[in-house]
């Protein structure tokens, strides 16, 4: 997810050299455009589609967090078994 974010910040900031202000500049817009799609989906609008790699990880994913939550892993077995989701994806 990092590794994305980053990415859309290297396309969307041409400069070779982001200075402290042009980086808060960005950082804002990201800051309201995120703030505008959660209204949206709590309102219950369309969102774009995921890509579909995404939305296949999310199972296994989900499945990680109920069982951590119900203590059958622990933090070292969950952070393992993401590393390895992650990878096959």
């Amino acid at each position: 997810m990092v590794v994305c974010w980053h990415s859309k910040l290297n396309r969307t900031i041409s400069t070779r050299h982001l200075n402290v202000f042009q980086l808060v500049e960005y950082l804002h817009k990201e800051q309201t455009n995120m703030e505008s799609t959660i209204q949206r989906a709590q309102l219950g609008a369309n969102l774009p589609a995921r890509r579909r790699k995404y939305w296949e990880m999310d199972h296994p994913l989900q499945r990680l967090r109920t069982r951590f939550n119900a203590g059958e892993l622990t933090s070292f077995e969950i952070l393992s078994a993401v590393r390895h989701i992650v990878q096959r994806f």
